[in-house]
């Protein structure tokens, strides 16, 4: 079915954009202070001094800001859930951080259809319980997007994507450091009523400036991050110059341009910015209109979210003392969360920079996060690891510095009262980190085992899974291969290898390593699988693709029940047949590619059928 776009409201967007210019040039509005107080006991770390978020009074003030404090990059020797309705069988979720806040996916089941983003343009509907009866039954085409992931709740789906930056030849420069030859892209999200799952309509229509960054759904409400550059540089005659570029948001064709006194901001410079916009969309009421929050941040994100909050990372390489080599510092934004209501709550800043979103983490009333901390200079570097608790109001509450000097995080996960750490260097220390005294965090125990950990799972109260890499006895040496590593921490302060399983030689890659959806993983029945694409020589061909399938149990350890592949006479490279997705429902487990959907019986993996998923 076709899907309008953006084109056609192009020019009114610049029409838009000198009107809204002509318009803030007169706009004065009181700012919103939100006041962050120091304490004694709870001192923040931060490097400036102003510590407070508000809204610009005026165009000339943002362009003011932007423009005379964006700074020369610092150049020392820098490394250039699912368904809400009870279904009729059980059946996998996304693996999510946060129970109750779903994260978008390219491949969802809600019990009897999958859907799944095939071709990177094109969102399907399959109709996929009970299996004798699978097949395609809608297919929702968006050419001119490339598509990043999907919600469905009932009758509700959401798709989102975005397009590319467009990159202009006459501003490409390779000496240049001091601007970006490409102009911004934006985010699309389409809501579509599913209730008759052959002909979906399309219910709602949002683009917003800027490339997607990452997406919620709690409850009725999907959020939507985007980020677009400030500023852009245009071919003014013989001469390249900056433009400061309002972002716009356009919802089912009404085109609105997000003004000054709209956008947030902390008094503290960078060497380039970005207009952040957080989206909160109701997918059940479409007569709601959408509510947005634009801030403007720095140059990279790394983004976590509870049930009642959003918080945005900002990590960043500065020089915090004159004649002193450059350290990392990330400034950290908590925007509160409720429905369509969001507003900017606190702001606040810690040294080092957090690896991802599981280096981070909100409970009982903090916010705790995990940093490496480089410090860099002409021709060395020096590294440590760090855990800070905040208040609400980001301010610092409790800190545990120094943890595994010279190396740095691999992978984090806070659990309750603990976290789990994994650093790296030569071995793989796994750390034990006490939390359940905010002001006191304290390492409870450590295990040195070769090889590292780049994602941890719960199991349980007592176990951590631990996807990631192995290494020789000793820690040097070529890598060798996959590993899953099953850890006992029922002492705390002895924890304990119970199992491992090595996959292929080194090269052997997983999506699990940067990509936590890949997995499938279910308690209950021991079930856990996620692709792999497999190479039994070190770094040499490829020989095999596809979902590695296991048993996990404390007393049994790892066991491969099996292997399943799309490509039917022996392995091409082709990652069009890439298993990319492993979900079940009931006893089926369905593995996705591109092109194929294979079903296989649980536990035996016997195959009950396939489908193609294109004429």
């Amino acid at each position: 079915m076709e899907v309008p776009d953006i084109k056609s409201v192009k020019k009114r967007t610049v029409l838009m954009a000198i009107l809204a210019i002509a318009l803030a040039a007169s706009l004065t509005t009181a700012a919103i202070y939100i006041d962050l107080f120091f304490s004694p006991k709870h001192k923040p770390y931060y490097p400036w001094k102003g510590h407070e978020l508000r809204p610009f009074s005026s165009l000339e003030e943002l362009e003011s800001f932007v423009m005379e404090t964006m700074q020369a990059p610092v150049r020392a020797e820098l490394e250039t859930y699912g368904g809400d309705t009870t279904p009729e069988v059980p059946y996998s979720q996304t693996n999510v951080q946060v129970q109750g806040v779903d994260e978008a996916d390219i491949v969802k089941t809600d019990g009897k259809y999958i859907y799944a983003i095939s071709k990177g343009s094109t969102a399907l509907i399959v109709k996929a319980y009970p299996p004798d009866e699978a097949q395609v039954v809608a297919r929702i085409e968006v050419p001119d997007l490339f598509l990043r992931g999907l919600f469905v709740s009932e009758d509700r789906l959401v798709v989102m994507g975005c397009k590319a930056p467009v990159f202009v030849p006459e501003l490409h420069r390779w000496e240049a450091w001091d601007y970006w030859p490409y102009l911004s892209d934006n985010t699309t999200v389409m809501v579509f009523d599913i209730s008759d799952r052959a002909s979906p309509r399309l219910l709602r229509h949002v683009v917003v400036s800027g490339g997607y960054l990452t997406s919620r759904m709690i409850g009725d409400y999907v959020y939507v991050l985007a980020s677009a550059w400030a500023v852009e540089y245009r071919k003014m005659g013989n001469r390249i110059e900056p433009v400061l570029v309002l972002p716009v948001i356009c919802v089912d064709g009404r085109l609105d341009v997000i003004e000054p006194t709209e956008i947030y901001y902390a008094n503290i410079t960078d060497y380039a910015y970005t207009f952040t916009t957080i989206l909160a969309i109701n997918i059940r009421d479409v007569a709601e209109e959408p509510t947005h929050l634009t801030l403007l941040t720095g140059t990279s994100s790394c983004i976590y979210v509870s049930k009642n909050n959003i918080y945005i990372a900002m990590p960043t390489t500065e020089v915090l003392v004159r004649g002193k080599a450059p350290e990392d510092i990330t400034y950290i934004y908590r925007i509160r969360i409720f429905g369509p209501k969001m507003a900017c709550k606190a702001f606040g800043s810690v040294p080092g920079r957090p690896l991802n979103q599981f280096s981070m983490d909100e409970y009982n009333g903090y916010f705790r996060i995990a940093t490496t901390a480089t410090t860099r200079g002409s021709s060395w570097a020096s590294s440590t690891n760090n855990i800070y608790v905040l208040d609400m109001d980001l301010f610092l509450v409790g800190a545990l510095e120094g943890i595994a000097p010279g190396e740095e995080i691999y992978a984090a996960r806070f659990m309750g009262d603990r976290c789990y750490l994994v650093t790296f260097r030569q071995m793989d220390p796994f750390f034990v980190i006490d939390l359940s005294d905010p002001e006191e965090p304290k390492v409870l125990g450590y295990l040195k085992i070769p090889g590292y950990s780049d994602y941890l799972h719960p199991y349980g109260p007592d176990c951590v899974i631990g996807i990631g890499v192995e290494t020789p006895e000793g820690g040097w040496g070529e890598p060798c291969g996959l590993k899953i590593a099953l850890f006992n921490v029922c002492d705390v302060s002895n924890p304990s290898l119970l199992a491992k399983f090595i996959i292929g030689s080194a090269g052997t890659y997983s999506p699990i390593l940067r990509d936590h959806k890949a997995l499938l993983f279910d308690p209950e029945r021991g079930l856990m699988a996620f692709p792999v694409l497999l190479t039994e020589k070190a770094y040499g061909d490829y020989v095999w693709q596809g979902a590695y399938v296991f048993n996990v149990s404390i007393t049994g350890g790892i066991e491969l029940l099996g292997r399943i592949t799309h490509f039917d006479e022996g392995f091409r490279f082709d990652p069009a047949y890439f298993v990319v997705r492993i979900i079940y429902i009931g006893d089926v487990l369905y593995t996705i590619s591109d092109e194929r959907m294979k079903m296989n019986e649980i536990p035996t993996l016997s195959e009950l059928g396939s489908i193609d998923l294109w004429p």
